[in-house]
């Protein structure tokens, strides 16, 4: 199989109404390669992990933030 360049994290929050908030990593991930992946939301911010480092964070509209617990 042909492999892909190596990419970068992307994901993609409903939230309400038909708007979509998107959250981009900015470390590669490399193609061909396991890699632990993450998203986790704690109060106002979503975060993303890549091999448990950060990656990537999105500051949630409010009535999508929760406390955290």
């Amino acid at each position: 199989p042909d492999q892909q360049d190596d990419a970068t994290l992307e994901h993609f929050v409903a939230a309400g109404a038909g708007v979509v908030q998107r959250v981009e990593g900015r470390a590669k991930v490399p193609a061909g390669e396991w890699a632990h992946i993450a998203a986790v939301q704690r109060g106002p911010s979503l975060r993303l992990y890549l091999n448990g480092r950060p990656d990537g964070e999105l500051k949630l509209p409010a009535h999508m933030a929760r406390p955290a617990r």
